[in-house]
């Protein structure tokens, strides 16, 4: 077997020569995740990039391109006053809570394209205190074989299940669809939207325009932040970076047919707007807020319904409703997808520091399990929880 080496993108202006072919090469590969195209990579180097040290790399075995690394040295102190822990992470992971990301290799060289990232990341261990490569999509090949090149090369990494995603197969169609849930809650779902239909005049809209696409972005921070304040939360939108992220992000999502924004209206009334990006094979939920007056007809409820329903009829084979305890997921969800971290500690003292915080954070929730008991602790953490 060959050598490959691994071209290393420092600088942003570097990195964003790197736009072209791009998502070409994640199609080419089978990677079918958004938030790992360009759109997504490139409104976070503009929205979130501070602190972090670009490190995107591209692997080469001879000319020709076998993987990427679109990677980053996060720094963030453990304690208020402590030292630094800087940790390698994949690009755009974080505070965006991204899921299924993976290293985008081209089938067939997952073994060649490990060896050689982990080689030059070894060979560059003065920088960094520990890999942490989180959120990873349980099923693909490229993290296995990172985790076994490791081992090979005598270092012991951590891998540990982090995130549950729920998803629904979807059938040809929506009356397939009801068929396949129970019937308690296919009773529930005509129930709901009956009645909504009664009271009100209903539609399913989606944003033609760009000045659409700006309105329901608005309408979707002003109903999300609603309903957390409703339960005595923020909720996330409140974060002015996490709404221009999300902003420009739906802009540049809409130009190139990825963006799945969809409003529904009861009369005169924005009940529910769900934001979620579209991939070949699926739709993922990302955020949704629905009006609190409406509460009484189940909006929220009728809202995912209907998001099933609007993926049923554009042909997905997949509706992914990404993380979260939201209690409709486990309802309406048949399948669990497990994202996976992988974790390579040097032990330095910032990496010891971080290891022990998140070792007291573990004991204190599991002190709080045996006070509360398991269903009550589950729902303290929910409600805890900023989805």
């Amino acid at each position: 077997m060959s050598e490959a080496r691994v071209q290393w993108f420092e600088d942003l202006s570097s990195v964003l020569r790197l736009r072209e072919g791009w998502d070409e090469r994640l199609g080419a590969w089978g990677v079918d995740c958004p938030f790992l195209r360009w759109d997504w990579i490139r409104v976070w180097l503009r929205a979130y990039r501070r602190r972090e040290r670009l490190l995107v790399g591209v692997v080469l075995d001879g000319d020709d391109a076998i993987g990427m690394a679109p990677l980053m040295i996060a720094r963030e102190r453990v304690l208020p006053h402590g030292p630094v822990l800087r940790s390698v992470r994949i690009l755009g992971s974080g505070r965006l809570c991204p899921d299924h990301l993976v290293l985008p290799t081209r089938p067939g060289s997952e073994r060649l394209c490990a060896e050689a990232l982990w080689n030059e990341l070894r060979a560059r261990e003065s920088e960094w205190d520990r890999v942490e490569l989180i959120d990873l999509y349980g099923e693909h090949p490229a993290w296995k074989a990172l985790a076994a090149a490791i081992r090979e090369s005598g270092g012991s990494p951590v891998i540990q299940e982090r995130t549950y995603c729920p998803y629904i197969t979807l059938p040809p169609s929506w009356e397939e669809y009801l068929k396949g849930v129970s019937a308690k809650t296919r009773d529930s779902i005509r129930y709901r939207i009956g009645r909504l239909n009664r009271d009100f005049s209903v539609a399913l809209d989606e944003p033609r325009t760009i000045e659409e696409v700006d309105r329901l972005m608005v309408r979707l921070e002003e109903l999300h932040t609603q309903g957390w304040r409703a339960r005595g939360k923020a909720g996330v939108f409140v974060d002015p970076r996490y709404r221009r992220f999300h902003r420009i992000h739906a802009r540049r999502a809409f130009r190139s047919g990825t963006l799945w924004l969809l409003l529904l209206r009861a009369g005169d009334v924005d009940a529910a707007v769900s934001l979620g990006f579209a991939s070949r094979r699926a739709f993922h939920g990302y955020q949704m807020g629905h009006e609190g007056s409406l509460h009484k007809h189940g909006v929220g409820s009728i809202m995912v319904a209907m998001a099933i329903r609007h993926a049923i009829e554009r042909g997905k084979d997949e509706m992914d409703f990404l993380r979260g305890a939201g209690a409709y997921k486990s309802h309406l969800a048949t399948e669990l997808r497990r994202g996976h971290d992988l974790i390579v500690h040097r032990w330095t003292l910032p990496d010891r520091l971080a290891h022990w915080k998140a070792r007291g954070r573990r004991s204190t929730v599991a002190a709080t399990r045996r006070l509360l008991g398991p269903e009550r602790a589950e729902r303290l953490k929910r409600a805890l929880r900023m989805e």
